[in-house]
């Protein structure tokens, strides 16, 4: 499937062109530093290049529209699925080809689409209610345009390679929509008919969830809108990780 190699080719030169943009001062200064840690940057761009460069941001704030792009995305992908057609779906019938999309049962499709969209969903509500960012801070555009992509491909993520059992090259009569998402999470409880790999998964999902959400709590409330001042955070992960909230994205 062309737009799966394409993903994990995406992802590759990203890691790449980050690593070496970390190698070169012009592009550390100009493009890596952000937030918190830009407003106390001392490493500044010297070229006119790098300096133009540099004022290619946007607020840091704006950070939000990468959970309220990616929950739209990932509640169009579930009605696409259930009317079995929609843009998403004709782009890939019209410019891609099933093969290395079938390696995903229709289930686990299913029911990872459903978390996605409910950690989205828990993202854009904290993000919007409980995160209070600094009006000051900015991120570079590249960083931006990366984190939109990068919440739409993990939304995409969640069933390409099942995308054959889906319905998007019919072959096959399929169980369909947003009911039968829930209906598969019920059958997996109620029966206890569980694929291990899938139960370890659940557990983590919402394991990782509940610490992360405590997380954003606990850095919200150290300060208010009104002051600039960091302070350490303490309680939940932050007694044993440096960096709990990443942690818990990476569980």
């Amino acid at each position: 499937m062309y737009l799966i190699v394409l993903l994990c080719s995406c992802l590759i030169i990203l890691t790449a062109l980050s690593i070496c943009a970390n190698r070169f001062h012009e592009l550390q200064a100009s493009v890596l530093s952000y937030g918190k840690l830009n407003l106390h940057n001392t490493k500044k761009p010297k070229t006119r290049w790098a300096h133009y460069l540099s004022t290619l941001t946007v607020p840091k704030h704006y950070f939000n529209h990468f959970y309220i792009i990616g929950l739209l995305f990932g509640i169009n992908c579930a009605i696409e699925l259930y009317f079995q057609k929609g843009l998403v779906f004709y782009l890939l019938r019209q410019w891609d080809q099933p093969s290395g999309s079938h390696h995903l049962p229709q289930l686990q499709c299913q029911v990872g689409l459903l978390l996605v969209n409910f950690h989205l969903a828990r993202r854009v509500y904290e993000s919007l209610i409980i995160e209070r960012p600094s009006k000051e801070a900015r991120m570079h555009m590249s960083h931006y345009l990366t984190g939109v992509g990068f919440y739409g491909a993990m939304v995409l993520g969640t069933w390409l390679e099942g995308a054959v059992h889906l319905g998007v090259w019919p072959s096959r009569t399929i169980e369909k929509g947003i009911y039968i998402m829930f209906k598969s999470l019920y059958i997996l409880i109620s029966t206890g008919h569980w694929n291990l790999s899938t139960l370890i998964a659940l557990l983590l999902f919402f394991y990782a969830n509940y610490h992360q959400y405590q997380c954003h709590s606990i850095l919200a409330s150290l300060r208010s809108n009104s002051t600039e001042r960091y302070s350490v955070p303490r309680g939940d992960w932050f007694e044993w990780i440096v960096v709990p909230h990443y942690f818990a994205d990476i569980l």
